[in-house]
């Protein structure tokens, strides 16, 4: 963790305060698109325990909060039929902020600007302890997680999935020579022709990625 620096109170923080909630300042170097990786680097634990929150809304542009794992996506798909809802979607940074109160990188779920419904990854909760954001960019408050059910009255979902890892799925190409050699000429071959590969950037339906700028908080 970063060395003991004064930190000016947020709506989060004066939140917690209200609640007398004991939580711990956690300081960081804020990196754009870092996401809870750089969080959870420079404070020397697994990014399963660094929690983003994400502001989403349903097909009637109604806004909720979703706090999910640093190394897990949300499924829309799920959230939504969990939650009773046709469709939910990330919320675009500037409707974000409208709904929370907080620039985008350092969004709270505590003292929010909007009332809005709270859902929590399940797991979340048999944590030991968590790293969420604390109402500014680089700045995450370490706190028990029982507080996201107990005092903030977040309900509980189970709609995580794996994040998707192309070096992941590039390394298991690099286990059979074959794919390796293949592998090299087709990129060679789009590179010849200026062509790109959007098919390998692409993500899966229903599955937001943690680095999209749109609702990622740390």
């Amino acid at each position: 963790m970063s060395k003991k620096e004064h930190v000016s109170a947020t709506p989060a923080t004066m939140w917690l305060k209200q609640h007398k909630v004991p939580f711990e300042d956690g300081i960081y170097e804020y990196v754009e698109h870092g996401g809870t990786a750089q969080a959870a680097a420079c404070f020397g634990v697994d990014e399963h325990n660094v929690v983003k929150t994400l502001i989403m809304q349903d097909e009637h542009e109604k806004p909720l909060v979703i706090l999910m794992h640093g190394d897990r996506e949300v499924s829309t798909k799920n959230l939504a039929r969990q939650t009773n809802r046709k469709h939910i979607e990330p919320c675009k940074p500037a409707i974000a902020e409208k709904n929370s109160g907080y620039q985008v990188g350092g969004t709270s779920p505590f003292g929010t600007k909007k009332n809005m419904p709270v859902y929590v990854e399940k797991t979340i909760l048999d944590l030991p302890f968590i790293y969420i954001n604390g109402g500014r960019r680089g700045y995450n408050v370490k706190i028990d997680p029982k507080v996201l059910k107990d005092q903030l009255g977040a309900v509980e979902v189970q709609c995580a999935i794996e994040k998707e890892s192309l070096t992941a799925s590039f390394r298991q190409i690099t286990k059979e020579p074959r794919f390796l050699i293949s592998a090299l000429l087709l990129s060679a071959v789009f590179a010849v022709f200026g062509w790109n590969l959007p098919v390998l950037a692409k993500t899966k339906t229903n599955r937001y990625r943690s680095d999209a700028p749109a609702t990622i908080s740390v």
